[in-house]
């Protein structure tokens, strides 16, 4: 009789088997960006063409005529092949990768031609990623990628040419990187399925019609549509003036030719150039969307040249609201969002600009109230403390006067008075209309201090208001001139890690000083990161 033994089933190895188990996207990150590489193999294009944009076009152009001697196409091949073999061996100098220490992820580049430099950038250190995408990136499917720490005067890391996928795993990396250097998990369902996109859900989305209201009402041309008019009375003046004094006559009598010509003239230039700047308006602004992803936000925008910004919440140092007549009456503001980092707008390797504040025109009063509750954890008009706010002192309006009206008025009278003689004496009535102004202004102007937050409140014609987190206070000093000390005044001055800054001017010096002790109290025994 034969026995059949048939072996034991195998054991399966210990731990839960999910053939289709999803992989951690943040570790595919780090896996897919530890190997050092170069950037794309286009990237000498690119370095190439900022070396000529370095040296100018037209600078070039010159150049080569001068020295070629006739010989043009000869001279203009060989200085091409040579600025593309420097922009070729500035890209094989050049690496980039993700290193794993005991402090955290470090983001490292090598560059360098005959001496090496290393970068190494803590991804818990970084404070903003920003993309770009210029017409030359878009024809290969690539992106600049610019990463900024707080303090770098621009971009710290500059990542020429990328694939979006890589651009996307580093930007992804520095949000979610914790200020421990730790990666935070993401956030997935039960079924081990990522959310939606951020995308889909907007904070803010501008459409097409709404780029067009915005281009409408922040176009400063439109302030020069009274101009036409001013151009042809001004002409019909000259007999007046004349008149009046013969030297004004004089500096009139050139002008020559009809007063309709001149004014369609000037209509048509200022309608050409109000056409071109909202043009540019809506190419920089379209499709433009606000969306908070993970633990950051991100903004979106352009056509022609794709631009992107990312940074965490807590790199936000500042909320700053803004508004002219046109955009109170069509129930808008201009919010402007400093993150730590360079001031202003530093360059890049190609020659582009770094932004270091999110940026969002025409945002509606929903809008920065949503983008408020993301920032600040709660309703920017619930926090106590703030209501109608404090007053500056009433000196003020004296010294906006004297700086602004009397002084003003003093030198232009006296540089008119060889022009029209006596008749410069009617420049006594700009003081008056100073002191009205500045009454109104000075009527304006709130401070105050909530639990969470100060906020400072001005302006008339143009509004502004701007509310800080106390905790991201770096810096606070009073600031006492000549006219302060006379009248026991001083300025309080506040900054944050960025460019972002408050100042709340001519309080009562011992008022100013007991504002300063208390920020730095706060700040410094906060036990929440500022960054």
């Amino acid at each position: 009789m034969r026995v059949t033994t048939m072996d034991p089933p195998a054991e399966p190895p210990p731990g839960p088997q999910l053939p289709n188990a999803p992989v951690d996207p943040l570790t595919a990150d780090r896996d897919a960006l530890r190997e050092p590489r170069r950037v794309s193999p286009f990237g000498p294009l690119f370095l190439a063409w900022a070396v000529i944009r370095r040296l100018g076009v037209v600078n070039l152009g010159i150049f080569t005529a001068l020295v070629s001697t006739g010989n043009v196409d000869v001279f203009g091949f060989a200085a091409s092949l040579v600025i593309v073999g420097i922009g070729a061996v500035q890209w094989w100098r050049f690496t980039y990768g993700l290193e794993t220490t005991e402090e955290g992820d470090q983001l490292v580049t090598l560059s360098g031609v005959f001496t090496r430099n290393r970068t190494s950038v803590p991804l818990d250190r970084v404070q903003a990623v920003s993309t770009r995408q210029n017409l030359m990136h878009r024809v290969f499917n690539l992106v600049e990628v610019n990463v900024q720490t707080a303090g770098s005067m621009g971009a710290e890391v500059d990542l020429t040419a990328v694939r979006p996928d890589v651009a996307e795993r580093i930007r992804r990396l520095s949000t979610v990187t914790s200020t421990s250097g730790r990666i935070e998990p993401a956030a997935v369902d039960e079924n081990g399925v990522p959310p939606p996109p951020p995308e889909a859900h907007p904070l803010v989305h501008r459409s097409l019609g709404e780029l067009l209201v915005i281009a409408f009402i922040r176009n400063p041309l439109l302030l020069l549509a009274p101009i036409p008019l001013a151009a042809g009375v001004g002409l019909e003046l000259g007999d007046v003036l004349s008149g009046v004094s013969d030297r004004a006559g004089d500096a009139l009598g050139d002008v020559t030719g009809s007063t309709a010509a001149v004014i369609l003239l000037v209509t048509v230039v200022l309608l050409i150039s109000i056409a071109a700047s909202t043009l540019l308006v809506v190419l920089r602004l379209f499709d433009l969307r606000l969306v908070v992803d993970g633990a950051g936000l991100r903004r979106l925008s352009g056509l022609v040249n794709r631009s992107e910004v990312t940074a965490s919440v807590e790199r936000v140092q500042l909320l700053r609201v803004q508004r002219n007549p046109l955009e109170r009456l069509t129930g808008r503001h201009a919010l402007v969002m400093p993150l730590a980092g360079a001031g202003g707008e530093a360059r890049g390797r190609l020659g582009t600009t770094v932004p270091s504040a999110i940026d969002l025109p025409g945002t509606l009063d929903t809008e920065v109230d949503r983008i408020a509750d993301t920032i600040f954890g709660n309703h920017r008009n619930a926090e106590p403390g703030h209501g109608d706010g404090s007053e500056i002192s009433e000196l003020a309006v004296r010294r906006w006067t004297l700086w602004l009206g009397f002084l003003p008025s003093a030198a232009a009278a006296a540089g008119l008075w060889w022009l029209v003689g006596g008749w410069a004496i009617a420049v006594v009535l700009w003081p008056p209309i100073v002191w009205f102004a500045a009454r109104r202004r000075w009527r304006t102007w709130r401070w105050s201090l909530g639990p969470e937050t100060i906020r400072v409140r001005y302006g008339t014609l143009m509004t502004v208001e701007r509310t800080m987190p106390v905790r991201k206070t770096q810096n606070v000093f009073v600031r006492s001139g000549l006219f302060h000390r006379r009248h026991g005044l001083a300025d309080v001055h506040i900054r944050t890690a960025g460019s972002a800054h408050v100042v709340v001017p001519l309080l009562p010096l011992a008022q100013a000083q007991a504002l300063r002790d208390e920020l730095l109290f706060r700040s410094e025994t906060d036990p929440r990161p500022f960054m």
